[in-house]
């Protein structure tokens, strides 16, 4: 399908310089604001997510990788060690729940009430999904793995073992973040002990051949770890194990440090723009306001959870309803007029959409709930997806 529509003499409005906008519904749309966001909620369980449960084992192997060569290095009860490892507990820590809290929070779905209240208006201003049969609000898209429709879909990832959406998208970027963090941690504090392995008898490398004497740093490390009665004995792993473990464990921690850097990086920068990995920068433009208010819409109105991977008051707003960047409101559950009554004075170029009976009303809706961006000029060819994007 598609539509063509004459320029009018006003920004978003039509050849009468009338604006694009919902027949009494112009004053709600100013005046309207943020919802609350609902209480967290804990995802639902299906039969995808348990079998996705070999990848959060997968995680937490990754996390061992490091985590025990870490204590195992530093638990000689010097001061040095001691901080050291408290650093590392603290970035695991915040790492580890924000995955949690990524795994277990419901991205969010289409409320009931709302689907019923667009349900009952004669000229519905939003699509129905074809898969699940629900009214799509602004920026919902459906899950092919869940079998969701999606509130603020970003995309499904098999890391975290489920969906991220409007609800649990602060999380993710949290997860990233501090997991690309935990990693350069670990990745330089490993690093410094390479050499000091490389170099042992009793600790070195099969693989690589090594069978130099024991370095006189690192024999004076294990006297005073003996010394103090403080070294932790892995009998299970071996030398020979705890060295490979050590290697292994520096070279993936440098590898997803600046991997997921790079990523935590891109992921917060399409929050402050307001986009998501689905929408990309044309679809979300209406959406897109000030970079603060862009980062409330993900990570909540308070400053302090920005940094913490705990719910507070969730992220402002409810999902549904969107503020545009010209100030007027997305998801209202308000009738749209018949299309005959936007026609321009050109009946030869008058917007005309083909297609099944409300399919016109429908996409007006599209363009009124866009207010504040110019009609494409004469005889220019919108699709559909340039104004709302499909299933």
């Amino acid at each position: 399908k598609s539509c063509t529509a004459t320029r009018g003499p006003g920004k978003g409005r039509g050849s009468e310089g009338r604006p694009l906008t919902w027949p009494g519904g112009g004053a709600a749309a100013k005046t309207a604001s943020y919802r609350q966001a609902p209480p967290q909620r804990l995802a639902p369980c299906s039969i995808v997510r348990v079998g996705g449960t070999f990848m959060v084992l997968v995680v937490f192997g990754l996390i061992g990788l490091s985590y025990i060569p870490m204590v195992y290095l530093y638990s000689d009860g010097s001061t040095s060690g001691r901080a050291t490892l408290l650093g590392l507990h603290v970035l695991l820590a915040l790492a580890v729940v924000a995955y949690l809290q990524t795994v277990f929070t419901d991205p969010g779905t289409v409320p009931l009430e709302w689907h019923q209240k667009i349900s009952k208006l004669r000229h519905a201003p939003y699509r129905r999904c074809h898969k699940s049969n629900m009214f799509k609000p602004p920026r919902a898209h459906f899950d092919s793995v869940t079998r969701r429709l999606v509130l603020n879909m970003d995309h499904y990832c098999p890391w975290v073992n489920n969906c991220v959406g409007f609800f649990n998208r602060k999380f993710f970027i949290q997860f990233v973040f501090y997991t690309s963090l935990s990693s350069m941690y670990a990745a330089f504090f490993l690093s410094q002990h390479m050499g000091l392995y490389l170099s042992s008898e009793r600790r070195s490398f099969p693989a690589l051949n090594s069978s130099k004497p024991m370095s006189t740093e690192y024999a004076q490390q294990q006297r005073v770890r003996h010394s103090r009665g403080v070294k932790v004995d892995l009998p299970f792993l071996g030398d020979t194990n705890m060295s490979i473990m050590i290697l292994m464990g520096t070279i993936v921690d440098f590898i997803f440090s600046f991997a997921l850097f790079i990523f935590a990086v891109a992921h917060f920068w399409m929050a402050a723009r307001n986009m998501s990995t689905i929408e990309g920068t044309n679809l979300s433009r209406p959406y897109r306001l000030d970079k603060w208010r862009n980062l409330e819409q993900v990570f909540g109105t308070n400053r302090l959870y920005w940094f913490l991977p705990l719910y507070g008051d969730g992220p402002a707003g409810d999902g549904v309803h969107w503020q545009l960047a010209d100030g007027t409101w997305d998801g209202l559950a308000v009738e749209v007029e018949p299309l005959e009554n936007f026609k321009t004075e050109d009946d030869d170029h008058h917007m005309t959409i083909p297609g099944e009976e409300g399919a016109g009303a429908t996409e007006l809706a599209s363009l009124a709930g866009h207010a504040g961006q110019e009609v494409p000029d004469r005889h220019h060819t919108v699709s559909p997806a340039q104004m709302r994007k499909s299933d």
